[in-house]
């Protein structure tokens, strides 16, 4: 069996929220889930991640990052790597670039 994609979650303070960044990781959480992708959430700070994962509550994406390298997926606002995507869309989109890290 292959060894999970390690993604690291990092939220933004929520000063401005657009979108719940809570309920929004738990809505990527369970679709990713119910493609029954081999992906564990870790929190950001763990190393040999594999991505990082941005929660970003509005478009300016304020959110901090870990120096280094690391392939992010970005949701900020009612984007997902930047391009606009409605709200109830964004767990899909954040699972399929899961499925194109692969």
């Amino acid at each position: 069996m292959l060894a999970p994609i390690k993604v690291g979650v990092k939220f933004c303070g929520n000063c401005n929220p657009h979108i719940p960044g809570k309920s929004t990781f738990q809505e990527i959480r369970d679709k990713v889930k119910a493609y029954e992708l081999n992906v564990e959430f870790v929190p950001w700070h763990i190393t040999d991640l594999s991505l990082l994962l941005v929660i970003s509550g509005c478009p300016t994406d304020c959110a901090s990052r870990p120096p280094g390298n690391l392939a992010e997926i970005v949701v900020a606002g009612e984007t997902v790597n930047y391009k606009h995507c409605n709200s109830g869309n964004i767990s899909q989109e954040v699972a399929n670039c899961i499925l194109k890290y692969k």
